[in-house]
């Protein structure tokens, strides 16, 4: 098995750096402080970073077709024309959140946004998986979630991927693409024996599925059986989640946190919070923006 190791491009101290999404139109990277709220941007030809105030904390985020983005707030689902617009809210009849809110979320192929929901508390699992379709209408796919994490999709469109990260578990489901349904849900990977647990996640173009571990300052690639292929060491305890940058998308964009950390730890390691590079090894996949 190899181990690589990533570097930090953005020395940002994020207390939860999330969400990472390639823009191959402007040739940069976004990611979101979900605690601030922030969205950052790095133009990876400039190296210009800079980042807005969100005003509320997002969950996760996708760019759109025809510009701008889609933002799951912890409360709702919003479009925004640029990061500095105001929120065009999305209302789906019927949607009600109690005590759980959005949190993880990416498009399939067909432009569909799938964002799971978890427990504000984090401790019941009352969090759902959605589709939010291009014409605004919200679909439940599943229920039974603690925190929603990774959602992503295989090359071949047969499986999508989710992750429980307090149960310590990655599902994987049939995933019907023509009609947007995920079933039979069934274990992929114990975490229990790993020193750290699922967050975010990607795949490549192989097949292979790449998921963050947080406390295990890494994210790891298993290949379709379930077994480990390599990993990249990040130089931090709380990588979040990641995704594939860069002219040829080979490039791993790694998301990190500083949430809860000792002040023994971040001295440790004091690039805590960055945003960190590595590659990859194996190109990735082009994500599809949404299309509403």
């Amino acid at each position: 098995m190899e181990a690589t190791q990533a570097q930090c491009v953005v020395d940002c101290k994020d207390v939860l750096g999330e969400s990472p999404v390639w823009s191959a139109a402007e040739s940069a990277i976004y990611w979101i402080d979900v605690a601030r709220p922030t969205l950052h941007r790095l133009d990876v030809q400039t190296g210009e970073h800079r980042r807005w105030d969100m005003g509320k904390p997002i969950g996760s985020f996708v760019l759109r077709e025809r510009g701008g983005f889609l933002m799951a707030y912890r409360s709702g689902l919003a479009l925004l024309d640029a990061p500095d617009a105001p929120p065009h809210w999305i209302r789906p009849p019927g949607l009600e959140l109690g005590e759980a809110r959005f949190n993880d979320g990416k498009c399939d192929r067909q432009g569909r946004f799938w964002v799971g929901t978890m427990d504000r508390n984090v401790k019941s699992a009352i969090g759902r998986l959605f589709r939010l379709d291009p014409d605004h209408s919200l679909h439940e796919i599943d229920q039974d979630i603690v925190i929603s994490n990774g959602p992503c999709f295989s090359p071949d469109d047969r499986h999508f991927y989710f992750n429980d990260s307090p149960r310590q578990i990655t599902w994987r489901y049939d995933f019907d693409a023509v009609n947007g349904v995920a079933s039979n849900r069934q274990t992929f990977i114990d975490w229990h024996p790993f020193k750290g647990r699922p967050d975010g996640a990607t795949v490549d173009a192989e097949g292979g599925l790449w998921v963050a571990e947080v406390h295990g300052h890494r994210v790891v690639r298993f290949l379709p059986d379930g077994s480990i292929d390599r990993w990249i060491e990040v130089p931090c305890e709380r990588p979040t989640s990641l995704c594939f940058g860069g002219p040829d998308l080979r490039t791993l964009y790694i998301t990190s946190s500083t949430l809860s950390l000792s002040e023994e730890s971040l001295a440790l390691a004091p690039l805590s919070g960055g945003l960190f590079a590595a590659d990859a090894g194996v190109a990735g996949i082009a994500e599809r923006p949404f299309a509403g």
